[in-house]
C-alpha cells in the first residue's frame, strides 16, 4: 500500500457509508402502566435499489409493522415492512415519506442483473 493513500477497504466503507441505516424498534413492556418504560431494539439495515428498499433482519421487527430508520446523516424516518421471510431472518422496508438521494444513498443502482442467488 501507498502512503497517503486510502486502503481498499478504506475504500469500500467511504462508497458504502451513506447506504447504511440504523433500525429502531420501540416495544411497549407494559400497556397497562404507561409510566413504565418501553424497549427498544437496535439494528442495522442497508438501502437496496433506486425505490428506497431496505434490507434488515426479521427478527429486529419483533411483530410490528412500522419502524424508525436513521440514515447515516441522523435523520430519522418511519419505515413500514413491504416484505418478510422470518424462516430467512429477512425483512424489506420502505420509508413512509420520500427522502432525496435514495439513488445516491442506494448500495446497488444499476447492473443488479450481476447478483448471484446463493
Amino acid at each position: 500500500m501507498v502512503p497517503g493513500t486510502p486502503s481498499t477497504l478504506e475504500t469500500l466503507f467511504n462508497e458504502t457509508q451513506p447506504s447504511t441505516v440504523s433500525i429502531a424498534n420501540t416495544i411497549p413492556t407494559n400497556l397497562f402502566n404507561p409510566q413504565v418504560q418501553n424497549l427498544t431494539e437496535l439494528g442495522s439495515g442497508f438501502f437496496f435499489g433506486e425505490k428506497g428498499h431496505i434490507i434488515t433482519a426479521y427478527h429486529l421487527l419483533s411483530g410490528t409493522t412500522t419502524v424508525d430508520v436513521i440514515l447515516s446523516n441522523g435523520e430519522r424516518y418511519g419505515a413500514t415492512v413491504v416484505g418478510a421471510d422470518p424462516f430467512s431472518d429477512v425483512a424489506v422496508l420502505k420509508i413512509v415519506r420520500n427522502v432525496d438521494n435514495v439513488s445516491e444513498n442506494s448500495l446497488l443502482t444499476s447492473n443488479q442483473s450481476d447478483i448471484m442467488n446463493g
